[in-house]
């Protein structure tokens, strides 16, 4: 009974503008939705913030039918995140998960959000700015000479799959994304590779590197089939050199 009294204490709740609920529950390493978040708050709250939490999944969304805004940043929802069906949802903030691939969630967030107006993927591992995220979930720098081109790939991507959007990350979708992802942005998708697909294994400093088999060979064939074909023809035009010479030194005999 303490620990759900501490759980319901550990609520933040404030009363919108709009007359709707912000309901803040942060920083308190849940694996999932509390249940009592929705049975409480799920038919009044228009913004929940769960942010900095261990969330995997969000079973239990579906109790909060009227949400506005979903801010979900510094969890552990992957590339199988399912979103329930959010008809009045304009903003989604997603920052510093574990999503690598958008080829599946895009489509679904279109498709469960269809009027999602802000969408933010910033420090997911399928982000190509400059500021990604590591093995362990944490923020490093990259540098690369190829961000920007990368970088707008990546906008014009996600605008073709959610033509509604008109903010992604910090910046707001140009007239001109717009007009490229409608020519071109199904063939731009953007994929992360979580690890090597084979391991790279460094070069034996003790085995002498050759462009040549290891195999045994006969000593006489070192060098190489090319080398006979020239050898062959280096004694076929000296045969005939030859004899081109014979048959002068025989016409001058005669004469």
């Amino acid at each position: 009974m303490r620990q759900v009294d501490a759980e319901v204490e550990s609520v933040g709740v404030i009363t919108l503008p709009s007359g709707g609920l912000q309901i803040s529950y942060v920083d308190n390493s849940c694996r999932s939705l509390p249940p009592f978040l929705g049975q409480n708050y799920g038919k009044t709250g228009t913004r929940l913030d769960v942010s900095n939490n261990r969330l995997t999944s969000l079973v239990g969304l579906e109790a909060f039918p009227y949400l506005e805004e979903l801010i979900l940043d510094g969890n552990h929802l992957g590339n199988d995140l399912e979103l329930c069906f959010l008809p009045n949802l304009h903003t989604l903030s997603l920052n510093k998960n574990f999503i690598s691939d958008l080829g599946t969630l895009l489509p679904q967030i279109a498709t469960s959000c269809p009027v999602l107006r802000h969408l933010s993927l910033l420090a997911n591992r399928v982000h190509p700015c400059s500021v990604l995220c590591g093995p362990d979930n944490s923020s490093h720098v990259h540098d690369d000479d190829d961000d920007d081109e990368e970088n707008r790939r990546y906008r014009i991507w996600v605008v073709w799959n959610i033509p509604s959007l008109y903010f992604l990350d910090s910046l707001p979708v140009s007239k001109e994304e717009r007009k490229e992802s409608q020519q071109r942005g199904e063939f731009l998708r953007v994929v992360r590779p979580t690890k090597l697909k084979r391991e790279i294994k460094p070069l034996d400093s003790s085995t002498p590197f050759t462009p040549l088999s290891l195999e045994e060979r006969d000593p006489a064939d070192v060098r190489g089939q090319g080398f006979k074909l020239v050898h062959l023809n280096f004694h076929i035009l000296s045969f005939y050199h030859h004899r081109m010479y014979f048959n002068i030194s025989w016409k001058s005999q005669i004469t």
